[in-house]
């Protein structure tokens, strides 16, 4: 009996040390592309017509939960809040109608001084921005887009209008009836330069620069291949510039699935396609943003965008992004939409539920906080889908991101990160994780803390970090389950900091 006891002690013993895969992750003193991550990196897109659900309509004040929630992403208590983009389909389907005309065919919401005073009110308890998607429907006449911005300098001038877009995903508008079958690249610009004209001819004190151009989405190859000249063209009155991505799609009837979602195509792939457009923007001393994005286009996909597997995708979909050069993002979402990061049961209620793709912002606004740089990484693995990403401040230390993307193994991996120097020899783990597993859409936290259950916004609990002393070899050395992310702090001093 002694001996079946000690054999199985040991047979115990030796299964905990075997792991499916291994990760070596040698740090660098490099950084991987100079560029220190914005503290507005990863923002939020709303529709013209469903943003009032999500913050409150004046004159009642707004959301208080939303406020918290937004005021969660702040990298430290000093910087700016996230950017809320005010767009999407139905900015082309709004006007400016404080007076409650008629909607002109083709107008389905009409945007008041209401709806500005609401976004003011969010955005001075958050220290945000906001981006104004305006109206390109009419290809002869700026007037809907005069009308409507003329509406925001009169009501909240633009103090905290960051940009300005015309239209949303003009690409598209020779497919969806907004312009003839056959609408091209010259036509829009021609059109866009109309409409720019007739704004700062209408508005002497419209900031320049402040527009936002393209705010394409769909790779329409007319469109993408007139990109880079137009780019550089539109110095004087560009700010910025935008292009929509959505790795998988849901749109006609399509369906997709989680696995897609987790493949390169849809993180990686999504940074290298936009990577050229990314350089010929810093090129022209302007930034490149992705103005709208999400898992799944056309509102998401439940059981895909709504799942934890939707936060392990994001996470390194951000960090993908910000490797080349993007400046920052907006995540499209709003009321009960399957991909929203933030959804309210009804447009009155104050109690949020929070979904997944929040908790990645969540994770990612804690990575790079303090203007943090990403530093080039020497990764070693078995397993193509475990993803790894390192940040460094100096006043912070290092931070490595471990994203185990395989949802079909059931061992976890061990991880060896190298530091790129020797300090205290010691570092602290948290992980992300989903008690019901990848396809959960709550009992997700993050070192103990979550926001299941919350009334207010605010996390509920304490994070509980393990201590990871240096082995040896000076190297920390760690586990990470299945479509679950480990989070290790390296501090400078050996101490958090924050």
């Amino acid at each position: 009996m002694k001996r079946s006891i000690l054999a199985l002690c040991c047979l115990v013993a030796f299964t905990v040390l075997v792991y499916a895969d291994t990760v070596r992750v040698q740090l660098s003193n490099t950084p991987l592309n100079h560029q220190k991550i914005s503290p507005t990196f990863a923002g939020f897109s709303f529709e013209v017509s469903g943003i009032l659900a999500m913050t409150g309509k004046h004159p009642n004040g707004p959301k208080s939960s939303f406020i918290k929630l937004i005021n969660n992403l702040h990298q430290t208590p000093h910087t700016a809040g996230s950017n809320i983009r005010i767009g999407g389909n139905s900015a082309d389907e709004s006007w400016w109608n404080p007076t409650h005309k008629p909607n002109p065919p083709g107008i389905h919401y009409s945007i008041t001084q209401d709806d500005l005073l609401s976004y003011e009110a969010v955005i001075s308890q958050t220290n945000s921005t906001i981006v104004i998607d305006t109206n390109m429907r009419n290809a002869t006449s700026a007037e809907w887009a005069v009308a409507h911005i003329k509406g925001v300098a009169d009501t909240i001038g633009f103090k905290r209008v960051a940009r300005i877009e015309i239209g949303n995903e003009p690409d598209l508008f020779g497919g969806n009836g907004i312009r003839p079958h056959g609408y091209n690249f010259k036509t829009y610009v021609s059109e866009f330069e109309m409409y720019v004209r007739a704004l700062y001819s209408a508005i002497p004190h419209l900031p320049k620069p402040i527009i936002q151009s393209a705010v394409f989405c769909c790779e329409v190859k007319d469109f993408d291949e007139g990109y880079p000249g137009y780019i550089k063209q539109q110095a004087d009155i560009e700010l910025t510039t935008s292009y929509h991505r959505y790795p998988t799609d849901h749109c006609n009837g399509h369906t997709t699935t989680l696995e897609l979602l987790l493949q390169d195509r849809a993180a990686a792939g999504q940074a290298g396609l936009v990577e050229p457009w990314v350089n010929d923007a810093i090129n022209a001393g302007r930034k490149f943003v992705v103005g709208e994005c999400n898992s799944v286009a056309c509102g998401g996909q439940l059981g895909v965008s709504d799942v934890f597997g939707a936060a392990l995708w994001a996470t390194d979909f951000m960090f993908n992004l910000a490797a080349v050069r993007v400046d920052s993002l907006n995540f499209h979402g709003g009321a009960g939409s399957p991909y929203t990061a933030i959804s309210y049961p009804s447009a009155s209620s104050n109690i949020p539920q929070v979904r997944p793709l929040y908790y990645a912002m969540w994770l990612f606004a804690l990575t790079t906080n303090d203007y943090a740089e990403l530093v080039k990484t020497e990764v070693t693995t078995s397993n193509k889908f475990i993803k790894v990403w390192a940040t460094r401040t100096p006043s912070l230390g290092e931070k490595v991101v471990v994203i185990h993307k395989d949802i079909n193994t059931h061992q976890s991996a061990e991880v060896t990160v190298v530091p790129a120097s020797r300090g205290s020899g010691v570092a602290y783990l948290m992980h992300m994780v989903a008690k019901g597993g990848v396809y959960a859409k709550d009992g997700i936290s993050l070192g103990s803390v979550t926001f299941d259950g919350t009334q207010s916004g605010a996390p509920i609990g304490r994070f509980v970090r393990q201590t990871i002393h240096a082995n040896s070899a000076g190297n920390f050395v760690f586990s990470v389950a299945p479509a679950t992310i480990a989070y290790l702090q390296i501090p400078t001093h050996g101490e958090l900091l924050n």
